[in-house]
């Protein structure tokens, strides 16, 4: 990762970039039949390819680069490119750096507006409703200490480690998995609380699009410091306890996040429990942690990452209202235009 991170042409980027020839060929075709008036790109193969396509005039729109990563490696950063959205003042001066783009915008990782809006823990307990999904269920108490364990991308074996030490906290902690798509994870962590009894105090939920209010009814959460997991807890002021991540990025996330005073990063998965245990009962930490992580947050950045492409783009007006957080929230229709833009992340080969 520290390697690769540098402008020019590493010795590895042929290889890569025949592999992405072949897989995203297809996928070329298509947007230049689609005509789109600007591409997003959320995800560094695309903006490479992208930038690729520009310079052999196979489409002819602006681009914005979106980082979700809170360090911008070198991968991101491809011209030609109107815009690059970052996380920083320091990573938009590595951006300005690196002369592969026209503008480096400060925005943040873009998440849910939903994180905008403040919520009471009775609120949240509200907004979740009875929850029922795997195993516990029933209303939420707002007053009950609460950890979230967010599966995230980790293989099995590091969540039925994380989960194991995790069972080991005080029964009145509850512990709420949020497991998203992985059934394979889902099970696992149902299985082992099932065995170690632990049904009465625990929730096991699937995928969900209430994370605002969870992540505002807990009091830590436990998992990867993927770019937008960690944008979402400082959103929402919650400690975060780091139990595994992915060499490379997510160890320069979780570095960003410890420095800041926001995170604590776990020895091993197997620590996880002792950790978040010396955590909770610490309330001045727990706290001074929750201050920290408000004072890095940027609940807006979807809303200023949409004015850097209406800007970029120049189609229409946007509507104030389209990035107005509100008690109800409602649709605005995006302006017309003689062509459609595209959003895009990194496509699958089936993608086509």
């Amino acid at each position: 990762y520290d390697g690769t991170d540098r402008a020019g042409r590493g010795p590895t980027d042929p290889v890569r970039r025949a592999i992405q020839r072949r897989a995203l060929s297809r996928f070329a075709d298509r947007l230049a039949a689609f005509a789109p008036d600007i591409v997003v790109s959320t995800h560094f193969l695309t903006s490479e390819w992208f930038a690729w396509m520009r310079r052999r005039r196979a489409i002819d729109c602006p681009m914005v680069t979106v980082v979700t990563d809170l360090h911008p490696h070198a991968i991101w950063l491809h011209g030609p490119c109107e815009a690059v959205c970052v996380s920083s003042d320091s990573a938009a001066g590595i951006v300005r750096a690196s002369a592969h783009a026209d503008r480096a915008e400060v925005t943040g990782i873009p998440i849910d507006p939903e994180f905008a809006r403040k919520l009471t823990r009775d609120d949240a307990a509200l907004a979740i409703g009875d929850a029922r999904d795997g195993i516990g269920g029933g209303p939420v108490d707002p007053e009950r200490r609460r950890v979230l364990f967010s599966t995230g991308g980790c293989c099995v074996g590091p969540v039925r480690q994380m989960w194991d030490s995790l069972l080991e906290l005080p029964r009145d902690i509850e512990l709420v998995a949020i497991c998203g798509h992985s059934a394979r994870a889902k099970a696992s962590v149902e299985s082992l609380a099932r065995e170690r009894g632990a049904e009465d105090r625990v929730r096991v939920i699937g995928f969900t699009d209430r994370m605002h209010a969870w992540m505002a009814a807990s009091d830590a959460l436990v998992g990867k410091p993927g770019g937008l997991t960690s944008a979402e807890c400082r959103a929402r002021g919650l400690p975060m306890v780091i139990a595994c991540a992915v060499p490379g990025q997510e160890d320069r996330n979780a570095h960003c996040m410890e420095r800041w005073g926001c995170a604590i990063r776990c020895p091993s998965p197997s620590d996880a429990g002792a950790v978040v245990r010396s955590l909770m009962d610490d309330r001045q930490r727990l706290a001074a942690m929750s201050a920290s992580a408000l004072a890095h947050a940027q609940p807006h950045s979807a809303r200023d990452v949409a004015a850097v492409v209406h800007r970029v783009s120049g189609i229409g007006h946007l509507p104030s209202s389209a990035c107005t957080v509100t008690d109800t929230p409602r649709r605005v229709a995006p302006p017309r235009a003689s062509r459609a833009s595209a959003r895009s992340s990194a496509p699958s080969p089936a993608s086509g």
